[in-house]
């Protein structure tokens, strides 16, 4: 199955998010928070391509901007190369995505408090029935089939954009499902124009672990030739 590297670009936004963002105890309130950094961050972006290295492997996607109700989505149009993907409003979507999935998230989350992720403070958002959510994990071909059963979703506090996801499910094995955790950890942040990036993200699965590296990314240079 081909699927191209798409590794949460949700977690994309502006800095100079409020201080009352900061200060959110609730599901709406850090959802809402996360709906303006992507707004701010969307404004002045058409288009962009993400080059990342996956296991030494090079590909690209490319993202045209749309509006969803009324809000910039950035939906994939082109891509070469097999790899990861995740986003939590499936494996289309770029930045922006939180404009799909947020009601969901918003309608069935439960916040819990407050931890510290390294040196950054996170608000914790946890969903106990993830179908709820219709996620997407990252996966690749001859990967097991995996149903996520609950989520962590972990919010700077700061900038309002995901630090780490964590999903614990079920994958089908010939012995019948087993209890499967993947973590995802999105790191070494960089503004690129209006973009935070996450120029290094780590997945880990069934005690395994893959470094994402981005190598390039081009904001507003239109359609890649093919």
């Amino acid at each position: 199955m081909h699927r191209t590297t798409r590794i949460a670009l949700i977690s994309l936004v502006l800095t100079g998010v409020s201080a009352d963002a900061s200060r959110s105890q609730t599901v709406p309130q850090v959802v809402e928070g996360m709906y303006a950094a992507a707004e701010r961050q969307a404004a002045g972006v058409e288009d962009y391509t993400l080059t990342q290295v996956v296991m030494g492997t090079e590909t690209f996607s490319y993202f045209e901007k749309e509006l969803i109700d009324g809000h910039p989505v950035f939906r994939m149009q082109m891509s070469d190369g097999a790899g990861f993907s995740l986003s939590l409003a499936g494996e289309d979507y770029g930045l922006g995505d939180v404009f799909v999935y947020g009601p969901r998230l918003i309608e069935h989350g439960r916040y819990a408090g407050t931890e510290q992720l390294g040196n950054f403070n996170v608000h914790v958002l946890a969903v106990d029935d993830a179908a709820t959510l219709e996620i997407v994990p990252p996966t690749q071909a001859g990967d097991a089939a995996f149903t996520a059963k609950s989520l962590r979703l972990y919010v700077d506090t700061t900038l309002m954009m995901p630090r780490r996801i964590v999903l614990v499910g079920d994958a089908a094995t010939a012995a019948g499902p087993a209890e499967l955790t993947i973590q995802i950890d999105l790191q070494s942040f960089l503004p690129i124009e209006s973009l935070w990036v996450p120029f290094k993200t780590t997945l880990q699965v069934a005690g395994g672990t893959i470094d994402i590296t981005v190598a390039e990314v081009l904001i507003n240079a239109g359609r890649p030739q093919a």
